[in-house]
């Protein structure tokens, strides 16, 4: 049997992957459904995980936050959220539940 492996630096893989995604690099999403008295029918993209100093903490985006449009397009699942960001190159404006209520976040990529 043989094996080939390909050894990364992990700071240099770091790099590339944030250059691929800077918006939401760093964010653990989770498809999401739940009826609330509150807002009826939900159906969005669940923040599981936010890396520190990650584009997405410092806009303040958090674990538990729903996420249920992005740049105004309803989103209502991590896939629709995908193709939202890939046309989104600098900026992302977040439509976000928390809680008992809703705030919008803007995720800038750094230059």
């Amino acid at each position: 049997m043989t094996v080939t492996a390909i050894i990364w630096d992990p700071k240099k893989s770091k790099e590339v992957s944030v250059q691929m995604n800077p918006l939401l690099y760093g964010v653990g999403l989770k498809d999401f459904t739940q009826y609330d008295p509150r807002h009826g029918d939900i159906k969005g993209v669940l923040v599981v995980s936010v890396e520190e100093d990650s584009n997405a903490w410092q806009s303040d985006l958090h674990p538990g936050d729903v996420i249920v449009s992005a740049n105004r397009q309803k989103v209502s699942d991590i896939s629709e959220l995908n193709k939202v960001v890939a046309g989104s190159k600098t900026r992302l404006l977040l439509n976000v539940l928390r809680g008992s209520g809703a705030v919008f976040l803007v995720i800038n990529a750094e230059s």
